[in-house]
């Protein structure tokens, strides 16, 4: 086992009390959380050998894509898939970023169900949509499947998808209203089936709105 020096200062981070720097000479060799500091029981003139090296070099990284963590998310909300892919495009490795997120989630720090219901429920107070554009939309912030199936039958639990689309088709009537029947149904139902309600749903609401003309989607 190699002795690669002697502790010669442990500094509180100035900006952050949780962290130290580890000095080593006048090297500063980690950046890490104070509870690594008392796990490993350092202090200055203790002897730094490789065990203890290898763990502080995994510490420092950690702590390094902590603080990325934590930065990205006082910028805007995201999921644990979105902060994975921002933490590997700046160079962190899976296990450590796995690490990162677990304690990040056990803190309360990074909610998935939380932050996916509240974008739902911002979506839906702004406008009508169904489930299929509440699916897609958390699916492209990446939030995981099982995630999303369960924020989205409890965020419509309260919602009547039927009553929620009439509304939707009565917003886009005000630039059909000119258009022949046929024409206007048809863009009718693009613009509804956009918006991720049921072929069924969208069907009564074209027949609510124009009529009890033929108003198949077919």
């Amino acid at each position: 086992m190699t002795d690669l020096g002697t502790i010669t200062a442990i500094k509180a981070d100035a900006a952050e009390p949780d962290l130290r720097t580890v000095w080593v000479g006048r090297k500063c060799i980690a950046h890490v959380r104070r509870h690594v500091i008392d796990d490993l029981s350092l202090k200055v003139g203790a002897a730094v050998d490789d065990a203890t090296h290898f763990t502080l070099a995994e510490a420092h990284r950690r702590t390094t894509l902590r603080i990325k963590a934590i930065r990205s998310l006082s910028r805007a909300t995201a999921s644990s898939g979105r902060l994975t892919s921002r933490l590997l495009k700046s160079g962190g490795e899976m296990n450590d970023i796995e690490q990162v997120l677990a304690e990040l989630t056990q803190e309360g720090l990074l909610d998935d169900h939380d932050t996916a219901r509240r974008i739902a429920v911002d979506t839906l107070r702004k406008t009508p949509v169904g489930r299929e554009r509440l699916r897609v939309l958390l699916l492209n912030r990446q939030f995981a499947d099982e995630v999303i199936e369960r924020v989205v039958d409890e965020v419509l639990a309260t919602h009547n998808e039927r009553q929620d689309v009439l509304q939707a088709a009565k917003q886009c009537m005000g630039t059909l209203q000119s258009l022949p029947r046929e024409t206007a149904a048809r863009r009718l139902a693009s613009r509804l089936s956009r918006r991720g309600f049921s072929e069924e749903s969208v069907t009564d609401a074209i027949t609510t709105c124009l009529g009890d003309e033929d108003t198949s989607l077919s």
